[in-house]
């Protein structure tokens, strides 16, 4: 299913490139249904939860369809 909502986004917006496809998963996946009953979360360097099983989280179709459609992705380096 998340290949398919990509696909669908990537011939929505063709200008994306596999970083912004990339940030788009990260930013809109939702770990809090799997923090819960799962160990080995850790938080990041950016903040964000991160498992060895579950990656991010649990990825968010909707919001990744929304971000997708965006002229424009907007993301931020962080320099430490």
């Amino acid at each position: 299913m998340a290949a398919a909502i990509i696909a669908l986004g990537l011939e929505a917006n063709p200008s994306l490139t596999w970083r912004d496809v990339q940030h788009v998963a990260v930013w809109t996946s939702d770990p809090i249904p799997l923090l819960i009953s799962n160990e080995g979360w850790s938080k990041n360097a950016r903040g964000l939860f991160v498992n060895p099983r579950f990656g991010f989280g649990k990825f968010f179709h909707l919001n990744v369809w929304k971000l997708m459609l965006q002229s424009q992705i907007q993301y931020y380096l962080w320099i430490f």
